[in-house]
């Protein structure tokens, strides 16, 4: 599954927030139920999906208040 994390997820985002970061912002908004990410991976409602190095180096960048840029990632859902 392709996710987009857009500018208004990372406006909303908040930094080192496992549910309210841009990606589970963008997963939310997708309709997935408790989502957290945390750079140990995704859990979706007690599913646990890898980190995909992309989406780990944007949340990096994101919890250490650097700027970052909207970008799409795939999910193996």
């Amino acid at each position: 599954m392709k996710i987009a994390v857009t500018q208004a997820h990372i406006d909303q985002g908040e930094n080192c927030n496992a549910h309210s970061c841009p990606v589970a912002l963008a997963l939310t908004e997708l309709g997935m139920p408790c989502v957290a990410v945390s750079y140990a991976g995704i859990e979706i409602n007690g599913n646990k999906y890898p980190l995909p190095e992309s989406v780990r180096d944007f949340i990096e960048t994101f919890d250490s208040a650097m700027a970052v840029k909207p970008f799409e990632f795939e999910l193996p859902i």
